[in-house]
């Protein structure tokens, strides 16, 4: 089974379908059981789930890189609103990132930033490479996040605050607790005003994309 958050949503379609009931079944003679409807979310923190025996990963202390997103949503000229990380609204490249390394004269070029676009915000990361990625959420709405090609730890994340006048950003001095086995995701959802703090290992080269799971926010 499956529901909608309508958290997700500025405004709720008349003809959405809140609910689904999916059933897997090898056997076509099986009865399928019941649609099960549900009505409210059970408001539970997956930061404090600990992973099982032989999954669990120290955490990582002391990173050699820390990369700050802020996120906005703001309408542009055409009326259409966009969503914008460190003020940067994505626009792809017209040569793919991966062409462009590969085309690099050399190593010092491809590790130049400013040469995969201004309409992104890259970043070289050296090989294993402890990375802080800090991601404030300047928007009113839930932001699922989601970065290709590596899992990483949730160390710190902040609470709801939908209902504060205005954002509330991460703040530096204030004091942490961090996890001893911090929970390991691929897909961290940044609250309403904000702020989550992940780490990961640069241990898998390649050129790897971080978005917003929402398509209206993709694209």
């Amino acid at each position: 089974m499956e529901a909608f958050d309508l958290d997700m949503l500025d405004t709720t379609p008349d003809d959405l379908i809140r609910n689904y009931t999916n059933v897997m079944s090898y056997d076509e003679n099986n009865d399928f059981p019941d649609e099960y409807i549900i009505d409210e979310y059970l408001d539970w923190q997956d930061f404090d789930l600990v992973p099982a025996d032989g999954y669990k990963v120290d955490l990582y202390e002391d990173p050699d890189l820390v990369v700050r997103g802020d996120i906005v949503m703001d309408n542009l000229g055409d009326g259409i609103n966009y969503a914008f990380f460190n003020r940067i609204s994505y626009v792809k490249p017209k040569v793919p990132t991966l062409g462009t390394i590969l085309s690099a004269p050399d190593d010092d070029t491809s590790e130049d930033e400013t040469i995969y676009g201004s309409n992104t915000d890259t970043h070289v990361v050296k090989k294993d490479e402890i990375v802080e990625v800090l991601l404030n959420n300047n928007d009113t709405g839930k932001h699922p996040m989601h970065l290709h090609g590596h899992v990483f730890q949730v160390v710190d994340r902040g609470p709801n605050y939908v209902d504060e006048p205005g954002p509330i950003n991460y703040n530096e001095s204030a004091p942490v607790e961090y996890p001893k086995y911090p929970m390991m995701r691929d897909v961290v959802v940044v609250p309403p005003q904000s702020w989550v703090r992940f780490r990961f290992k640069g241990d898998n080269p390649g050129v790897w994309f971080m978005h917003c799971q929402k398509k209206s926010v993709l694209n």
